[in-house]
């Protein structure tokens, strides 16, 4: 599988989300046996600014389609930066990093 490279902007406390489908060469559904979600400030970082996981974040729908929801408490606090990100799941014993990027954090002014 090939590693998609995908900028994300967002704004500050808001909420975001985005559906993938997961599906093999038959484009029959394939059900992930983990997956994350990744952020951090710098890719080499130990610490996740937010990582989002299957259950805590990451919905499975149906045939093989997956819903990764970022909440308002995610990056409410966030500093105006290019943060690095990636969407890696495993598949029986093979890990596969579906999608990656920068996910820009943008301002915001109203703060109700």
């Amino acid at each position: 599988m090939i590693t998609t490279i995908k900028n994300i902007e967002i704004t500050r406390g808001d909420s975001f989300g985005f559906n993938f489908k997961v599906a093999d060469d038959q484009d029959a559904a394939v059900s992930l046996d983990a997956c994350y979600f990744s952020v951090k400030q710098n890719p080499d970082d130990s610490e996740y600014v937010f990582q989002k996981n299957l259950g805590r974040g990451i919905t499975q729908l149906a045939d093989g389609q997956y819903y990764v929801k970022i909440e308002p408490d995610d990056t409410e606090d966030l500093e105006q930066f290019g943060y690095y990100y990636d969407l890696q799941c495993t598949i029986d014993d093979d890990v596969y990093t579906f999608l990656k990027g920068k996910l820009n954090i943008k301002w915001d002014v109203t703060k109700e």
